[in-house]
């Protein structure tokens, strides 16, 4: 999971911008031109007394997977995965995440149809630790780590417990399964089969 630390985010945005990036094949030139055509997985929260990114928050006992009437959302040794192809968009999740860490945002750009109907579909999107994008960049930490020029993010994994399954930084490789491995199996090239995969925004 990513945590932050509110003492040092400045909320520059730049992880918004580097998630939208991230997850729809982007610059970060072209995520700022489409900004307002995509909903970012982590949501920069400010007010008079604090700057925070809020993002999924991995759930021991996830309620968005366990209200989500068509499985799209599941989780599988303690990781929250998203099979996007069986979204409905009912917004269930969205109202049962204690965070406020789920959206609805379009998948790919606008296109429209011969009679000019536009063709993007919405569905929920959460913070999938850009397991697609690390994979096929070779990176070892999400876009949003990444992007934050003040290191307000981190990386960390998931409580070993009973409760979790087990699973530790393994469960966010491309693929893992939180087999308890260290830190290092944050990077690409994680084994397991898993469940799904990541939600393409």
């Amino acid at each position: 999971m990513i945590e932050a630390d509110p003492g040092k985010c400045r909320a520059c945005r730049k992880c918004e911008l580097a998630c939208i990036a991230s997850h729809n094949d982007m610059t970060m030139k072209e995520a700022v031109k489409n900004r307002k055509l995509f909903t970012p997985r982590v949501q920069v929260v400010k007010t008079d007394s604090v700057k925070m990114p809020v993002q999924c928050h991995q759930c021991r006992h996830a309620p968005c997977a366990r209200v989500c009437p068509t499985k799209a959302l599941v989780q599988v040794d303690g990781v929250v995965r998203m099979r996007v192809q069986y979204c409905a968009a009912c917004k269930l999740c969205m109202m049962a995440c204690p965070y406020g860490a789920i959206s609805l945002s379009f998948i790919g750009l606008p296109e429209e149809d011969e009679g000019g109907r536009e063709l993007r579909r919405r569905v929920a999107v959460r913070c999938d630790l850009c397991a697609d994008w690390r994979a096929r960049e070779g990176k070892a930490q999400s876009a949003c780590v990444e992007a934050c020029p003040l290191h307000a993010l981190v990386m960390v994994p998931l409580p070993e417990d009973e409760d979790a399954g087990g699973a530790g930084c393994a469960a966010f490789a491309p693929g893992g399964t939180g087999s308890g491995e260290g830190c290092a199996a944050f990077a690409p090239g994680g084994t397991g089969s898993g469940v799904g995969g990541g939600a393409g925004a």
